[in-house]
Formats: C-alpha cells, sequence, structure tokens
C-alpha cells in the first residue's frame, strides 16, 4: 500500500510538472466589460498585467528620460484622495536596460481635465510626492531585448493631502528625482480602454493605478492556505459597502507556470464577512499572491504543491 500511495504521489508530481497549470490562461480575458469598463473598485482602477506570452511592459515616465505618460479615467462619483500605482525601477547602462532601485524616488502627480479625449487643462498638482513603496516580489524577463533582467514589480501608495472631485480626466506620474539614477517604467494593465498619451503620442495601451477615495481602508482581508487561495473580506466601516470588487492574483511555481486572475463582486453590511476563493490549480513551486479588495492592496507569498496552497 504505501509503495502504491508513493507512486500515486509521484505520478501527482510529474504531472503538475509537465501539463500547464489549471487557470494558466487568465480568467478575465474574456471579460470584455471588465476590461473596458467594468466595475472598478476604489474611485477607479486598473491592476497590473502579470508576466505572460508577450511579457507587458513598462512604460518609460521619467523627467530623466524626458518622457511623460498621461493616463485617461471615467465616471467617477466620488472625491480623489488617494491614488496607488505601479511600476519597474530600471537603469539605462552599456545600450540595455538593467534592474535599479526604487528607494528614494520622488514624483510629480497632476491631474488634467478631459479635452474631448486628450489631456486638456491642468487641474490639480501634487509636487516632489514621495510614495511607500513594497517591491511585490513578481519578476518580469525580456532575456531576448534586455538580457540583464528579470526585474520586479513595485507597488507605490501616496495620500494625496487634498480630496477633489474629477468625473473625467487624466493623471500623470512622473518620476522626478532618483538618489540612484533609477528609472521609473509605469506597468502596463490589462484593463482600461486602450488609449493613453507618452509625451504627444498616442499609444494603444493602458498603465496600472488605482484613485481612491481615502487611505484609511474601509476593508480588512485575511488570506489563508487550502485548496487555492482563500480571502476573508471584513467590512470594518460604518456603512454598507455595495458591488465591491474583490481580485485575487496568483503567480509562479516552477516555470512560471502559474498564472490565475480570478475577481468577485460582493456586498458587505458593516461587521459582516465573506470569502472569496481563487478556485482550485495545479501547480508546483514558490507562488506570490496578489490581493485587490476595492482599494486595499496585499501581497503575500507562498508555495504551491499540486493542488495545496499555502499562504506564507
Amino acid at each position: 500500500m504505501r509503495i502504491k500511495l508513493v507512486g500515486i504521489f509521484v505520478m501527482m508530481l510529474l504531472v503538475a510538472i509537465t501539463l500547464p497549470v489549471v487557470g494558466t490562461m487568465n480568467t478575465l480575458d474574456d471579460n470584455i466589460d471588465y476590461q473596458k469598463i467594468g466595475d472598478r473598485g476604489g474611485v477607479f482602477r486598473q491592476l497590473p498585467s502579470l508576466p505572460g506570452n508577450p511579457m507587458p511592459y513598462g512604460l518609460v515616465s521619467d523627467s530623466q528620460m524626458e518622457w511623460k505618460v498621461y493616463e485617461d479615467f471615467w465616471e467617477v462619483s466620488k472625491p480623489i484622495c488617494h491614488i496607488h500605482w505601479w511600476g519597474q525601477a530600471v537603469k539605462w547602462m552599456n545600450d540595455t536596460w538593467h534592474p535599479g532601485d526604487p528607494e528614494g524616488m520622488i514624483f510629480d502627480v497632476t491631474f488634467f481635465a478631459d479635452d474631448n479625449g486628450e489631456p486638456g487643462v491642468e487641474v490639480y498638482s501634487f509636487e516632489n510626492v514621495t510614495p511607500l513603496i513594497v517591491g511585490t516580489g513578481i519578476m518580469y524577463d525580456y532575456p531576448d531585448e534586455w538580457p540583464d533582467g528579470p526585474f520586479e514589480l513595485y507597488h507605490f501608495e501616496v495620500d494625496l493631502g487634498l480630496c477633489f472631485d474629477l468625473s473625467n480626466g487624466w493623471v500623470s506620474i512622473i518620476k522626478k528625482y532618483s538618489p540612484n539614477d533609477s528609472v521609473f517604467g509605469w506597468q502596463e494593465s490589462q484593463d482600461g480602454n486602450d488609449k493613453l498619451y507618452q509625451n504627444e503620442i498616442e499609444r494603444a495601451m493602458d498603465v496600472a493605478f488605482i484613485l481612491a477615495e481615502s487611505g484609511d481602508p474601509e476593508l480588512e482581508i485575511e488570506i489563508n492556505s487550502g485548496l487555492g487561495v482563500t480571502v476573508k473580506v471584513t467590512n470594518i466601516g460604518n456603512e454598507t459597502l455595495t458591488n465591491i470588487p474583490i481580485d485575487i492574483m496568483v503567480y509562479g511555481g516552477m516555470l512560471g507556470n502559474i498564472n490565475k486572475q480570478v475577481r468577485e463582486t460582493i456586498h458587505l453590511d458593516p461587521g459582516d464577512t465573506a470569502s472569496v476563493g481563487s478556485g482550485l490549480f495545479l501547480g508546483l513551486g514558490k507562488i506570490i499572491i496578489g490581493i485587490f479588495a476595492d482599494d486595499v492592496v496585499e501581497y503575500k507569498s507562498g508555495f504551491q504543491l499540486i493542488i495545496f496552497t499555502k499562504v506564507k
């Protein structure tokens, strides 16, 4: 019996290594409403694309390189007080990009009115912004173009110190200073309307950011191990929250073959808790788990053992 059980385990191990993971295809890819309009959470949000084929890019928005990115948003019905964004830190040396260090980066964050689908007049400007910066552990590799990678994805977050209303508009985030001369690349997003500007050049892509009402979250999350990832979400505020989008992203494993993304929308009265799960997926090795609950962002490392997910 012991030999038989060992044989079954070895077979499962071989299957996990050789077969593509369940959920390798992004479960949101076919949801056009999510990508183009969607119930976005926070005030407005576009989440970062995970490593894949083709590999998503960080679009340079950096005063050192004289490039500035403008991204649009729309149908914002709440005050904008807080902003998150994602990107990479890189250095240009010997005719190629190398991994950089975001530590000490200072940014300018500027909001513009919309002018017939283009950035219009400047309405709010926040200069010399020093964000909270967290490494996600998610790595992007471009061996054919930039062989000196891989490049880590970083999460940036800052309270603007001012709340304002702007229902339709544009935001630019440009790195103004780095103590180690690292360049900022604003990470590509699968969400949005396939339109932004880099300087005066229109590009058919989007970048990742969240506009939020406040830096003090009304949600508390707990990430648990099990057959897949389970997230407990609790409303710790005083108001009923409706249409709250909860996204779970899992990436990693051997050869980076785990790439699973799911979204569920929940409603919570004050003090209530709901559970959201990734569902069962197959894989083996170290993983990174990203949770986006409305405007709450958290990353955890873990390990996938065939069908069991261990959260550290």
